[in-house]
C-alpha cells in the first residue's frame, strides 16, 4: 500500500494503468454475478480520507468507482459503497459514485452524514467494530446500536444499522447475539425516540 501511495505522487500515470486493469477485472468478476441478480456490495479500504486528500480521491478513485456503480446499473441492480476510515470531508464525493447506499465508518459522524446526504440516499453502518463489537462488554454494544439508531432512524431516505467496517474474526459471538437483540429493541418500528 506504502508503494501505491508513493507512486500517485511519483507516478501517477502508472496508477492510472493500474486503476483501468483493476476497474476492468471488477466488471468481470461482478458480471457473473450481476447476471444472476446479486447486488453488489463496493467497499474500498485505501481510498479513505485517512490515507488519502480529496483531491487525490476524485482523480483516482472516483472516476473508476463511478464507472463500477454505473456498469452495476445497467444490469438494474443496487451498489452499497463503503470507504473505510474518516471520509468525513469527502462524504458529498462518495455520493457522486452514484452509489444507492452510502455505508459509513464508525470514525465518521452519523447525525453530520445524515444532515449533508440522507435526504439523497440510505446510510448503512457506523457501529463501532472494534471497540464495541470485539474489545467491548455486551452493554457496550447496547448502547453503540442505541446511539446509531438515535442518530439515523429519521434519515429522510432511511438508516440501516450496521457496523462501520468489517466485524473483526475474534469478535466474541455473545457481542454478535447482542447487537442483534439490541437492534431488535431499539430498531422496532416505529421506533419511539422516547425509548434513547
Amino acid at each position: 500500500m506504502e508503494k501505491l501511495l508513493r507512486s500517485i505522487r511519483r507516478e501517477p500515470e502508472k496508477v492510472h494503468e493500474l486503476m483501468r486493469f483493476s476497474t476492468d477485472a471488477l466488471k468481470l468478476v461482478m458480471e457473473d454475478f450481476l447476471k444472476v441478480g446479486s447486488d453488489i456490495s463496493l467497499c474500498d479500504p485505501i481510498a479513505s480520507g485517512t490515507l488519502i486528500d480529496k483531491k487525490t480521491y476524485r482523480e483516482f478513485v472516483l472516476p473508476y468507482t463511478k464507472e463500477l456503480i454505473d456498469y452495476v446499473h445497467k444490469y438494474g441492480r443496487t451498489v452499497a459503497y463503503h470507504v473505510c476510515g474518516d471520509t468525513s470531508n469527502m462524504t458529498l464525493d462518495l455520493v457522486e459514485t452514484g452509489c444507492d447506499m452510502l455505508s459509513i465508518d464508525n470514525k465518521v459522524s452519523l447525525l453530520e452524514t445524515k444532515k449533508l446526504v440522507g435526504h439523497i440516499l440510505p446510510i448503512v453502518g457506523n457501529v463501532d467494530p472494534v471497540e464495541a463489537i470485539m474489545l467491548g462488554t455486551q452493554e457496550d454494544v447496547y448502547e453503540a446500536v442505541k446511539n446509531c439508531i438515535k442518530d439515523g432512524y429519521d434519515s429522510p431516505k432511511k438508516y440501516l444499522l450496521s457496523t462501520g467496517c468489517g466485524i473483526p474474526i475474534n469478535s466474541p459471538i455473545e457481542n454478535i447475539d447482542a447487537m442483534m437483540s439490541a437492534a431488535r429493541k431499539y430498531g422496532k418500528w416505529p421506533i419511539n425516540p422516547n425509548n434513547f
